[in-house]
């Protein structure tokens, strides 16, 4: 590999070996590039504990301070970090890279950054090619608690990217001090190419926050304990952003929290709020217990364009709102389950459990038409309100959604398509018209298996285990969350199950690839969607969980010595493909056992009669 190098001065101290028998050949005095056929790329070391800055950050010689690291490295370098508090990395750029430098924590250590700081105070950004692979950046209390006098005291971000390109946080962990007092954990603005990937981000005002900010991508983070700001908030200007495979969780305010703001206007933000075009989001999960809304595009942008919203799990959330959608605007396989709210302590039927609170409205944005607006595959539960009356030409595109809603005047349910259903319970005679035969859940009487599971007919689950509510487990009043509950160590799961009249009913041509993950133990979502294809599809965001992988009998098989065996192979799950191996029989099998072994290849056990 040719590789080349400017060093600065020629008094400059090089700290690398040089192998036995290289030559380097200098040229011009004072500036002066080194080209070799050997990468430079070093490896060094940083011990809080063992550490001093006067070392050369070898393995047994490892610094103490970051310092002293960025003072002695450069593109291509790797630093390793072990056990310590290490205070800020602050950083000004005033040279471009042209390859990472990276932190990276050693191998069962913790390394502990009280905040990353990287800034150009002009534009245009400069490429600092910069990663953090799993740092703790935890924000340290304040030297005094500020006073409770309702105005906000907010300590500043945890992680700053300002004019800035090729900066990578992943595998961290960012801890705000108080989720008032920590504004962004994530804030970025006039950058470029900002890679959020795999952390665990919590405490604070806000989650990831991007602002003209380009060709980035927010995924696969766990984000909980946010109070008032957005999960995730792509705001103006951030084009080719995706934001994938991230849960957000429990974004609420605690007025049982060390500090807690007494403000007259509190409310909690979105889970994702949008403010750009041009942006994909998938494979998202976002519930929380004072959410208003899963996810929102504002209106104050105009209309938004190049926007894809698929294959998202939303729930427990009061409004999904889709506002001043333009142009080529796709929202398919996702499932809006809306807050629950109550009439009474009593739950004996529907009439007393409901949605009422809006699944997904969409809104065009004035003089546009809808025809760029597809909407397919979704489930609702809640009302839903598509482009109509806003749409007087009827042009959006809208088909295979599920909406289970709750009846009564003054409600939009805006679908069009042929194959759509409306499943309405109506709470004026709560033992008739409980939904849509076949389609969704019962609604009868609260009993010791779970409720609302089951579609009209009793017998055909719907879900797997959704978890409608739990006895006040885990969570608030009568409900609680799906996914996985820490305190309880029990699973909610919406994925579609087995038979549900969900599966197989989108759209063939018009769905993800992929179904959507699970969450895991670790607040993460794993990637064990099954795949979707032309046989294997569904409205929402999950295909069925298989639960027998057994295969079916085959049954005793006879036939004519010399003639061909042939029999077919079923597993039961009918969502698994069966993967068939050939195996050869011998032609003249020297004995008995010899073809008893063959046979036994194909699962087929032999015994002489």
């Amino acid at each position: 590999m040719n590789t080349k190098r400017s060093i600065r001065q020629i008094n400059h101290q090089i700290l690398r070996t040089i192998p036995a028998g290289f030559i380097l050949l200098l040229m011009f005095a004072g500036w002066f590039t080194i080209t070799t056929n050997t990468t430079f790329a070093a490896t060094y070391y940083l011990d809080d504990t063992n550490g001093s800055d006067a070392n050369a950050g070898g393995i047994s010689t490892p610094w103490k301070t970051l310092a002293a690291s960025q003072a002695n490295t450069v593109s291509g370098d790797t630093v390793i970090a072990r056990n310590g508090n290490y205070s800020d990395y602050t950083e000004n750029p005033a040279i471009t890279r042209t390859d990472w430098i990276t932190y990276q924590a050693a191998t069962g250590h913790i390394p502990v950054f009280t905040d990353i700081y990287i800034y150009k105070n002009t534009s245009p950004a400069v490429n600092t090619y910069l990663k953090f692979d799993g740092i703790k950046v935890q924000q340290p209390a304040p030297d005094s608690m500020p006073p409770d006098d309702g105005y906000r005291h907010l300590i500043g971000n945890h992680i700053t990217l300002y004019n800035v390109n090729y900066v990578d946080i992943r595998n961290c962990t960012t801890i705000g001090y108080n989720k008032y007092l920590t504004n962004d954990l994530l804030y970025a603005e006039g950058c470029s190419h900002i890679t959020v990937y795999h952390n665990d981000m919590s405490i604070a005002k806000a989650g990831v926050s991007i602002y003209n900010t380009s060709d980035s991508n927010i995924t696969y983070n766990y984000l909980h304990d946010i109070s008032e700001g957005s999960g995730i908030r792509i705001q103006t200007g951030c084009p080719n952003t995706l934001v994938e495979g991230n849960h957000l969780y429990k974004s609420s305010y605690d007025v049982n929290d060390p500090y807690f703001p007494h403000l007259g206007d509190w409310h909690a933000g979105s889970g994702i709020s949008v403010r750009s075009s041009n942006l994909t989001i998938r494979n998202n999960i976002i519930h929380f217990m004072r959410m208003p809304q899963a996810i929102y595009f504002y209106d104050a942008e105009g209309a938004y364009s190049n926007i894809t919203v698929e294959n998202n799990l939303f729930y427990d959330c009061e409004t999904y709102r889709f506002n001043n959608c333009g142009t080529n605007i796709l929202i398919r396989n996702n499932t809006f389950i809306g807050k629950i709210t109550t009439d009474s302590n009593t739950f004996t039927n529907i009439a007393s459990y409901r949605y009422g609170f809006p699944a997904p409205t969409v809104k065009l944005y004035s003089g546009y038409n809808g025809n760029s607006v597809a909407i397919y595959n979704n489930i609702g539960v809640g009302y839903w309100s598509l482009p109509d009356p806003c749409d007087a030409n009827n042009l959006y595109h809208e088909n295979y959604n599920i909406i289970f809603t709750q009846g009564g005047t003054g409600l939009t349910h805006k679908l069009k398509g042929a194959n759509s259903k409306i499943v309405v319970w109506k709470t004026s005679n709560p033992t008739t018209n409980h939904g849509w035969p076949n389609y969704f859940e019962d609604a009868g009487f609260r009993g010791s298996t779970a409720e609302y599971n089951y579609s009209r007919d009793g017998i055909t689950p719907f879900f797997v285990n959704p978890g409608f509510y739990t006895d006040g487990e885990g969570g608030i009043g009568s409900y609680t969350f799906s996914g996985h509950n820490k305190d309880t160590g029990k699973f909610w799961d919406y994925r579609l199950a087995p038979n549900s009249p969900g599966i197989n009913f989108g759209d063939p041509n018009n769905q993800p690839s992929n179904s959507l993950g699970s969450i895991g133990p670790d607040g993460f979502i794993r990637d064990d969607g099954p795949v979707r294809d032309a046989t294997h599809h569904s409205a929402g965001c999950y295909e069925y969980a298989p639960t027998d992988l057994s295969f079916a009998p085959i049954g005793n098989k006879e036939v004519n010595e010399g003639s061909t065996l042939t029999f077919h192979i079923d597993i039961n799950d009918p969502n698994v493909k069966t993967s068939i191996e050939e195996h050869n029989l011998p032609s003249e099998p020297n004995s008995i056992d010899q073809l008893r072994s063959a046979l036994q290849k194909f699962g087929i056990l032999c015994y002489r009669p």
